[in-house]
């Protein structure tokens, strides 16, 4: 299986200053599509390691049935779902990085890293990615500049 690299050579960087305000693409940002791929590959797999710790730990027969139904839809789920939200993610990017921006925290260091809660810049291109920590004090520094 080979690994799709998204060809971003055409898109331009917009010029940024640190808390500015920047019009959204419309639609879910690339990083709430990305987390929402996150949480359901989390919590399906959880439903499949429950199916399958209730089939081995129940005697009874209906339970067991039920047990491996959920372990296969868990199954199912999971390979099922890169194709349904890959494109959605791929459609939000592209959206993005036509307006020079993205909202991706961990890709595109030469865009701009937009705050997807206040459509603020938050992290200039070619600047480090953001921690947890230091996205928390940027945010602190945009309240106290507004």
């Amino acid at each position: 299986m080979t690994v799709k690299i998204p060809d971003i050579s055409r898109f331009v960087p917009r010029d940024a200053v640190l808390f500015e305000y920047v019009e959204m693409a419309e639609g879910p940002s690339l990083w709430s599509t990305l987390e929402f791929s996150r949480r359901l590959f989390v919590g399906t797999c959880a439903v499949g390691v429950l199916g399958l710790m209730m089939m081995f730990a129940v005697d009874f027969v209906a339970v067991r049935v039920i047990a491996l139904s959920l372990a296969a839809i868990a199954v199912i789920a999971v390979w099922v779902e890169p194709a349904l939200a890959g494109p959605r993610s791929d459609r939000a990017r592209e959206a993005e990085m036509a307006l020079g921006y993205t909202t991706s925290r961990t890709g595109f260091g030469n865009f701009p890293e937009v705050d997807p809660e206040t459509s603020r810049i938050i992290r200039l291109p070619g600047e480090p990615f953001l921690n947890d920590a230091d996205r928390d004090e940027r945010r602190r520094q945009m309240v106290h500049q507004a």
